[in-house]
């Protein structure tokens, strides 16, 4: 079984290195390569954690694709295996967790649920093992990588709050979150009062629970509460139990982003690892039908099945087109109206682009923001409301140019209503 899982790990492994070297980077990874030309222990959406391990992968081998996603792919590769270990199906949790869709393509792209994820799932390990030690310097590590590990701690204690050594290692994690709690006083607390307001956004829940029945599949999906009844006994399955219930609990109350939910899966995965009967079929059952989904992912990222206009894998393409596009204007300074086209100007064309401060929504760009130049192009999504403020400033736009993105196909059509954008000269 030793010798199956990590053969299993070792594909799954060379898998996502061959995607992430394939597929170009999606507007939020470039975004957070930017975060890693400047690091530091906040950023204005989330924790720091993502921006030094992209900086890591990027030493080694380079401003590419590859480079930016190379050392989270690897960590958290090896980091599924550790909440099922010593369980009677260690190689059931480590499928379960490793052909969920949810997992597959997020286990490629350099995004704050990566390592978050990967903290989280050895963290669930050492609490299952009682190496407290190990538990507080793991939970410290998904608390810098993403806010929703804050559900991790109360998870654990909840169960384990008779034992010192878990208030203890629940100590050892705060403490090394602390630099982001300094980071945030001397930045007014943008960051937690970002991700607040985020969350208080008008719920969507059914789409969220439509969208989780996609991304895990349904079989999984209604294990959640056919689970519900039965609190366990057994320690271990009891944390695997508060850790899927909570989370999952949380996630469905604010009713956000499809991927808010990814904590709650492991526990999932690892308490169905230690059960028998009709869990267990389910739970292959559900690994059989995830597996063939992904492999169908993994397929239309590099040859599209079906023509869809909302497709979620469009976000992958542009990048590089927007860039040659913007750098052969020649111009030094480039403005845009969102952070993603500053982004991906950046890391794809080499050109330090820039949002203007206070207008659109606001991101990290707003704390290095710089005073516009008399010069430069302005860049912005075809169709969205024209720039205003700037003749307001003062400046006037010479006459817009169009710039299109779009994959190799004959049938560009829906694609490129998705990506296109608009440039301005302007000038004082």
């Amino acid at each position: 079984m030793n010798r199956a899982r990590w053969i299993s790990v070792g594909v799954v492994l060379l898998v996502r290195l061959f995607f992430a070297g394939e597929l170009d980077l999606a507007e939020d990874e470039a975004y957070y390569w930017v975060w890693s030309q400047t690091l530091q222990w906040g950023y204005f959406d989330h924790p720091p954690m993502i921006a030094y391990w992209i900086a890591l992968g990027s030493a080694v081998l380079g401003k590419t694709e590859l480079g930016v996603r190379a050392f989270g792919i690897v960590i958290s590769s090896v980091a599924l295996l550790a909440p099922g270990f010593r369980s009677p199906q260690p190689l059931l949790c480590f499928l379960l967790l490793c052909t969920l869709p949810l997992f597959s393509l997020g286990g490629i792209l350099a995004t704050p649920d990566l390592p978050l994820l990967s903290f989280w799932c050895l963290a669930l390990w050492a609490a299952f093992e009682k190496r407290w030690y190990w538990y507080g310097l793991f939970a410290g590590g998904a608390l810098l990588s993403k806010y929703t590990a804050f559900l991790l701690l109360p998870c654990v204690l909840a169960v384990c709050w008779r034992d010192r050594k878990c208030w203890m290692a629940t100590g050892i994690a705060l403490l090394l979150y602390a630099p982001n709690i300094w980071w945030n006083i001397q930045h007014d607390w943008v960051s937690w009062q970002f991700q607040l307001f985020h969350i208080q956004d008008e719920p969507r829940r059914l789409d969220f629970i439509l969208a989780q029945a996609a991304l895990i599949s349904p079989v999984l999906l209604f294990a959640i509460p056919f689970w519900l009844p039965f609190f366990p006994k057994e320690r271990v399955l009891r944390l695997c139990y508060v850790t899927t219930v909570i989370p999952f609990a949380v996630a469905v109350w604010v009713g956000g982003e499809a991927n808010w939910g990814a904590p709650a899966y492991v526990g999932l995965a690892a308490g169905l690892a230690r059960m028998d009967g009709r869990w267990k079929q389910g739970a292959w059952t559900a690994v059989g039908l995830n597996g063939a989904l992904s492999i169908l992912i993994f397929i239309h990222l590099l040859r599209p099945l079906i023509d869809l206009p909302t497709d979620p894998s469009h976000r992958l393409n542009g990048g590089r087109n927007l860039a040659d596009a913007v750098k052969a204007w020649g111009m030094e300074h480039v403005w845009t109206e969102r952070y993603q086209e500053a982004a991906w100007i950046h890391f794809y064309g080499d050109l330090p682009a820039h949002t203007n401060k206070n207008f659109g929504r606001m991101s990290q760009y707003d704390l290095w923001a710089t005073d516009l130049p008399e010069t430069g192009l302005y860049v912005r999504p075809y169709r969205s409301k024209p720039p205003q403020y700037l003749p307001l400033m003062g400046y006037t736009l010479h006459t817009p140019r169009r710039i299109t993105a779009h994959v190799d196909t004959t049938d560009e059509t829906a694609f490129i209503r998705t990506h296109i954008w608009q440039s301005y000269v302007f000038s004082k």
